[in-house]
């Protein structure tokens, strides 16, 4: 527990020669001290058992007052011991003298709740499902922001690790997330530039593996035998359809309507990023689409007959996100389906057809800025992922000659001299 002792600051003498009285706290080799507000005199002062002397009219009430803040400041020591990993100086001072310190635990609530209608539901839940983490780990316990530190950051990361079996990626994105967060009470002013544990502490991560098809095994996709109007099948069509126009994700194609196709284009604002993006159909693409084009279809009707053509999901993000998710579910249940179907041993589902456009785009010699504009990405360093799977395909391809060549016997029999 803190050491706690009370003693006069002699440096401090006012002009009238009355001395402050501190509290002096000792916990894990750090000191603080804690001014009472109180002074006296240096002659009505007992160094020795560090009380006012009874020269003083106001002993009494002087050292009644100090043996409560010490008996205070112990048990706050204690208090904090119990329900605290690390117990500074500071905690307890903020105990005694009735202030609370900054609660990154509490700060991080309120954050998350001002961000429910402010950003997108996907990220909303996205953090809420870090923070709900985060939470669980603390369990009863508060978490002060200058309990943040290096040290902390490597207990929660192994938690992550061993108790919650997240990947380091998984790992490194609930740990920006905390970041952020800090990084905005800094914006605020709650806690100072220098307090950042993140500023000493390098977040980790490594190349998420981007799985594609050949085109062998998307032509084996395309051929398959469905039944007509099965899920099935218009799952398949809707993956294929995907990957022929430019790498479309799944939430941009369940929201694809009539009135986004001129007959040769789809003109769609992206899901994910807002921004308006058009894309001129190949003819496999069209193929797809205008099969399901029909006398009956409307503008404002979806192509693929996944979302309810009678609900305007524009009225609550939240329903649009409810859909959405439910509707790539289904689809990813489908393609596993398909892929066995297929005999593919590849794990198939809606974000392989954006891996799959990429490569076949670039195998197909173009530009890896068309390709990435394509994709709708925000950086060319994104894009350059494929052309180094690309790249790896051509060092594999030029491994042939590192193999002993095969000369069948027949050929050996013509080759060699004849004894006569």
């Amino acid at each position: 527990m803190a050491t706690v002792k009370v003693l006069l600051k002699t440096e401090k003498k006012k002009k009238n020669d009355q001395i402050p009285i501190y509290l002096r706290i000792i916990s894990k080799g750090k000191a603080r001290f804690i001014a009472l507000k109180k002074t006296v005199l240096e002659k009505d002062w007992d160094f020795d058992s560090s009380k006012v002397k009874k020269s003083n009219p106001l002993y009494r009430q002087l050292n009644t007052y100090i043996a409560e803040k010490i008996a205070d400041a112990e048990a706050a020591s204690l208090e904090l011991e119990i329900g605290s990993k690390v117990v500074t100086p500071r905690q307890i001072k903020n105990k005694v003298m009735g202030t609370e310190l900054p609660s990154f635990k509490k700060y991080i609530e309120k954050r998350l709740k001002a961000e429910e209608d402010t950003i997108k539901v996907g990220t909303y839940r996205k953090n809420a499902a870090i923070v709900a983490k985060f939470k669980k780990f603390l369990g009863t316990k508060d978490l002060l922001f200058e309990d943040m530190n290096v040290a902390w950051i490597k207990d929660y990361e192994f938690y992550l690790s061993t108790d919650r079996h997240n990947s380091k990626n998984t790992i490194g994105t609930n740990l920006k997330i905390l970041k952020k967060y800090f990084n905005e009470a800094i914006k605020e002013g709650l806690v100072s530039y220098d307090s950042n544990p993140f500023l000493n502490y390098k977040i980790k991560s490594e190349p998420s593996e981007r799985q594609y098809l050949t085109e062998d095994e998307l032509i084996t996709i395309e051929n398959l035998e469905l039944v007509p109007g099965s899920n099935l099948y218009h799952h398949r069509n809707m993956f294929v359809f995907a990957t022929y126009s430019g790498g479309l994700r799944i939430s941009d194609v369940l929201q694809l309507k009539w009135e986004n196709f001129d007959g040769i284009k789809i003109n769609i604002v992206v899901q994910k990023t807002g921004e308006m993006h058009s894309i001129k159909l190949p003819e496999k693409a069209l193929n797809i689409i205008n099969s399901y084009k029909s006398d009956e279809s409307n503008p404002t009707d979806f192509v693929f007959p996944v979302l309810d053509n009678e609900i305007d999901y524009s009225k609550d993000p939240k329903i649009l996100h409810n859909a959405l998710s439910v509707g790539t579910s289904l689809c990813n249940n489908s393609l596993e389906k398909i892929a066995e179907k297929a005999k593919l041993t590849k794990n198939l589902h809606n974000h392989i057809a954006r891996h799959t456009f990429a490569t076949m785009a670039l195998r197909k010699g173009v530009r890896i800025e068309y390709v990435s504009k394509l994709l709708s990405h925000n950086s060319l360093k994104t894009t350059q992922i494929y052309a180094k799977i690309i790249n790896v395909e051509l060092d594999d391809a030029m491994d042939v000659f590192n193999k002993p060549i095969h000369v069948p016997e027949e050929v050996k029999e013509k080759l060699e001299p004849s004894a006569n």
